[in-house]
Order: structure tokens, then sequence, then C-alpha cells
């Protein structure tokens, strides 16, 4: 990993030079004081069931049903992450503790992404946010004869897959600050180039690599948290179902991907698509 990240960014400052700029930024990396540990959180690469096993180690729940709830409030995973240290605190624990990751590949996150946003949100329940981008999506991406934006139907569901990777490949893609993380570049989320983990688990191994971090952890008790089927799971991994979603796109969308998520790519060991 280092021999690309020198690729990718031949000069690099100073960590705490670097943290002065990115500070801010760390807000996925979640901290335990207590065991002396960072995890920085990939969207829709199990990071809901690590989320609820910080809050056990940081002594926040006491149940699993607390835990349950506690892991989508936003507000109170805030205070455990790193960015609300100081910037001297923050580079205490970045050059002292253990760090760990969880990727998973590019293509089936993104449609994990897509499917539990878009495709499967209309049974599961939508946010407004989500009704919304979905509206916009089809107006800009469709081949739709409408002129004004107003003229668009409310539900936002009838975003295709084919719709979604263009806009992933327009500009407003990356500041969509309200859903962007669930297809954000994990390397733009984690910064593997700038914080040297110590151990990056995948989601295709998860089972196996979590086991192995909680067993450094000495908390083999939370396998249970840990390794449940996350109520979020979109079952977007097996080859039938990207063969399914990919088929509709072009090749030049497909290498548009590629190019897209060729940071994650390239850093985590996967494959481009084909």
């Amino acid at each position: 990993m280092r021999e690309t990240c020198r690729s990718l960014s031949p000069s690099s400052k100073p960590l705490s030079q670097w943290l002065k700029v990115h500070h801010a930024h760390l807000r996925h990396i979640l901290v335990s004081d207590e065991y002396r540990t960072l995890y920085c959180y990939v969207p829709k690469a199990a990071c809901t069931n690590w989320k609820k096993a910080f809050l056990y180690l940081n002594g926040m729940v006491e149940n699993e049903d607390e835990a349950r709830l506690l892991a989508h409030k936003q507000n109170k995973l805030n205070k455990t992450t790193l960015a609300k240290y100081s910037e001297e605190e923050a580079l205490f624990r970045l050059q002292n503790y253990s760090k760990f990751i969880f990727v998973r590949n590019p293509m089936t996150r993104i449609l994990s992404g897509y499917r539990e946003k878009f495709a499967l949100s209309e049974r599961r329940g939508r946010r407004n946010w989500s009704v919304n981008l979905g509206n916009v999506i089809h107006f800009q991406f469709s081949n739709h004869t409408l002129t004004n934006f107003k003229d668009m139907p409310s539900s936002g569901f009838n975003v295709s897959f084919r719709e979604f990777v263009r806009f992933l490949g327009s500009k407003r893609a990356r500041f969509d600050l309200q859903g962007s993380e669930h297809w954000q570049p994990m390397s733009d989320l984690c910064f593997p180039c700038r914080v040297q983990y110590d151990a990056i688990g995948k989601f295709e191994t998860f089972d196996f690599d979590a086991k192995q971090i909680l067993r450094t952890l000495k908390r083999n008790d939370l396998q249970k948290i840990v390794l449940e089927k996350s109520d979020h799971s979109t079952g977007s991994s097996g080859d039938d179902i990207l063969r399914k979603y990919y088929s509709e796109l072009t090749r030049s969308e497909v290498e548009g991907l590629n190019w897209r998520y060729r940071k994650d790519i390239s850093l985590f060991g996967y494959i481009p698509f084909k």
C-alpha cells in the first residue's frame, strides 16, 4: 500500500501539518480511549455492527437494543470521533493507538448504496433527502421529456441504476453531503495514505477478519454484536445481482466507475470491473 500511496501522492506533508487541514474531516474515525483503538467506518462495509461495538467499548450502552438504536444516532457517535479532539490530541492518538478499517469491493459497495437508498427504500421507508435526491437524479440523468423540475413526480422511487451511475460521475455527487458517504470513495473517508492502519479487514472475509480484531481487543464477548446480520443488508454482493445491474451499463460507464474509484481499487487490492 505504501508504494501505491507514493505513486498517488509523491510528496506529502508531515502528519502534524496534514492535520491542520484535515482535522475536521476525521469524523469517520471512532475512538476508544480505554482500548487505545481507532476504527474508521465505511458505510456499506458492515459499519453498523462496528459502531455498536464501539458504543459498548466506550461504555455508552448496556444492552443490544440500546446499541442498535444509538448506532444510527449520528449525534451520539460524533462525540466519539477523532474530529472532536484537538489537533494535538488527535495526533497523539494517530501515532500511538491501534487503528483498523473495513473496506469493500467498490462495485458491490456502490450497488449496495443504490439499492438501500433508492431501489429498496420504498418498502423500507425513505428519508426526505433520499426522495429529493432521487427526483434530482431522475430529472437530470434520465431520458425524460420534461423541461421543468417541478413537473417531476414527487416519489423519487424511479431512479434506475444507470441514472445513479451517471450521477456518480457528475460534480454534484461529490458535494452531496447528506448521502455521499454511502458512495464516496473509501480513501476519501479514511485517508489510508496518511493514517497508517494496523489492520485492514475486508467485507468479503468479514467474519474471519472481525474475529481477529476482537481477539486483539480481548473482547470476544462482542462477537454476537459484530457478526450479526445487519438490518441494512441489501444482498448486493452475489454474482447474479451484480450481473443484473451492471449489464444495464455501457462499457464507457463501467470504465468511468473504475476511474472514479481507482484509488480504492488500487489501494485495497481489488480488480477493476469488466
